[in-house]
């Protein structure tokens, strides 16, 4: 038996619940990605954009890896936690004890398009949007 997901339309209501078996659990991000963080903090950062990196591995639903995009004040880094269901992607960015971001966003084929959302700090210099491809 695969786990079930309650799926919510965008005003909030409720539809049937779909049974996930490992086979529909969408894309496969296995591996190393690269590309940008643009930070939403570009007016005390010198540049807005940075080089991305990441590495993740997938079994299941579960997801974990790596993202580099710098960790000095306006880059982002640590490691992934979270899941990824039809190719939605919802985690947290820590490094060691400390949460750094939320997650969440999508990863189709060849491409994943992701927000970090700073809930975890003061300053919220990192938050963003995160783009990588194969």
């Amino acid at each position: 038996g695969g786990a079930a997901i309650e799926v919510f339309s965008a005003i909030g209501s409720r539809e049937d619940l779909i049974p996930l078996r490992p086979s529909q659990s969408g894309t496969d991000v296995t591996g190393e990605w690269a590309g940008s963080f643009q930070t939403n903090r570009s007016e005390i950062c010198s540049t807005s954009s940075r080089s991305a990196f990441a590495t993740f591995y997938q079994s299941g639903s579960s997801l974990v890896g790596v993202f580099d995009a710098g960790f000095s004040p306006c880059g982002l880094g640590g490691e992934f936690r979270g899941t990824i269901i039809r190719g939605v992607v919802d985690g947290v960015l820590s490094r060691g004890s400390s949460r750094v971001a939320s997650i969440s966003g999508v990863a189709s084929g060849s491409h994943i398009h992701l927000v970090a959302i700073n809930i975890f700090l003061s300053d919220d210099i990192f938050s963003g949007t995160i783009d990588l491809d194969r």
